[in-house]
């Protein structure tokens, strides 16, 4: 799925295809979250000193404590609250801190405890906070209680008229004041879920595999779809794609890529056709083999070379044996006649034969050349299995003879970059690409 397209000659994000990634990996997404709201309530639980906070009150005023009763006007609230800015700095001070120490008896520093200690206001009230954070909530409540008592004495000493009295006294918390685990859990879910949709859109940014909604803008014709079969161990996914029926044999797939086929090459002489894959898990044995037993299904003479002369692949899929093959008739050991091996009626499969180490050598020969020009004389099809096109020396040698090309690509594992660039070297050696197979592990 391409969340960036071009536009008037622009790269842009399309937030319709950025929503429809998201929804369909709304799963990962989901357990990304909550792995991350549960590894954050484990931290903080586990690994995160619990604190706990004590508050005392205090009410300022500007009327003496040793004054007789009398009414407060609008003039003492106006200069209490003056005095509350003062108070505040008064009691966060060093010297406040000292004589707090020095009064509780606790082993800390001054510039510790002024960090454990909160003054604040009560909006629109001549009321104080003063509250304190510690790790024991007895010694929380003690501090509180400590600065609210020592309050009055040194604000007497700045302001004479100031009046400070303690109008609640801190209580030990029964419950830690942090960290929250609501609040971790909810983090966690947040950091997951964003971690995770930055991981999806990255990694689809990056990945050039051919996906499902690619098959149809590769640059080339789309022959059709080849459907692996699931089978009950690793190996038979991976090498024996093509359907054997119950005497062993290739069994085809519904008509529609060999039909493309017949009417993408009309002309009446031997179409000799090269199958090609980028990579070994293209399948192009699958291709090849499925594409040959349809051919011959519609009554047209057919023969299947196996010109990967490392690996055997034909002669695993059909049961038939490896040797004698085409590396066996280069070599000038036996004549065609000997090597070829009967499937039905019009399926002929010449295998690899004996495991060259130098193929490309063989494959470029003059004997090579021959041979074609001898089984075209008496088929109408002529198709050749190849090794993966990174083997470059090999694909090159073929290419001097055959010109047809049909590409196999498998859908999540052939790059879209590395096949463009694949085609355009084929047109740049006259190279007439046919198409596409591309085979999936899955039903589209």
């Amino acid at each position: 799925m391409d969340i960036i397209k071009e536009k008037n000659g622009r790269r842009e994000i399309s937030l319709t295809a950025v929503a429809r990634l998201l929804f369909k990996k709304v799963w990962i997404i989901i357990i990304a979250a909550v792995i991350g709201g549960a590894a954050l309530f484990i931290w903080t639980r586990t690994m995160v000193s619990p604190t706990y906070k004590a508050a005392a009150t205090l009410y300022i005023s500007n009327a003496s404590e040793s004054a007789e009763p009398r009414n407060i006007t609008t003039n003492d609230l106006n200069a209490s609250m003056m005095l509350m800015y003062t108070c505040s700095t008064i009691l966060r001070s060093e010297e406040t801190m000292q004589g707090v120490i020095a009064a509780s008896g606790v082993d800390y520093d001054a510039e510790t405890l002024q960090q454990m200690v909160q003054v604040s206001e009560i909006e629109n009230t001549n009321i104080l906070v003063v509250s304190v954070t510690a790790g024991n909530p007895e010694e929380a409540a003690m501090l509180a209680n400590t600065v609210a008592d020592l309050a009055p004495g040194l604000m007497k000493r700045v302001e004479a008229g100031a009046s400070v009295k303690v109008f609640s006294e801190a209580k030990v918390p029964d419950k830690r004041s942090s960290p929250s685990n609501s609040k971790a859990v909810l983090l966690g879910v947040v950091i997951g879920t964003f971690l995770s949709v930055m991981a999806i859109l990255i990694m689809e940014i990056f990945d050039t595999r051919i996906k499902e909604q690619d098959v149809l803008s590769l640059g080339a014709p789309l022959l059709g779809v080849l459907q692996l079969e699931k089978g009950n161990s690793k190996k038979r996914k991976k090498d024996e794609t093509t359907h054997k029926s119950k005497e062993g044999g290739i069994q085809k797939e519904p008509r529609s890529i060999e039909e493309n086929v017949i009417f993408s090459l009309p002309e009446s002489q031997c179409k000799k056709i090269l199958l090609a894959g980028i990579l070994p898990g293209d399948e192009i044995c699958t291709a090849t083999a499925h594409l040959a037993a349809g051919l011959a299904s519609c009554n047209y003479s057919v023969l299947l070379m196996d010109c990967d002369l490392r690996h055997q692949k034909i002669a695993e899929v059909s049961g038939l044996h490896n040797k004698p093959g085409v590396s066996n008739m280069l070599i000038g050991q036996l004549p065609i006649e000997n090597c070829i091996q009967h499937y039905g009626a019009d399926l002929n499969v010449i295998t690899s034969g004996t495991p060259s180490p130098n193929p490309e050598d063989l494959l470029s020969s003059e004997k090579m050349m021959n041979l074609l020009k001898e089984v075209e004389t008496s088929y109408e099809y002529v198709l050749l299995n190849t090794e993966p096109i990174r083997e470059k020396e090999v694909q090159e040698s073929l290419y001097k003879y055959v010109k047809n090309i049909i590409i196999t690509v498998h859908l999540g594992i052939t790059r879209k970059d590395i096949l463009r660039g694949q085609l355009e070297k084929f047109k740049a050696m006259g190279c007439r690409i046919i198409g596409l197979i591309v085979v999936s592990d899955r039903e589209l």
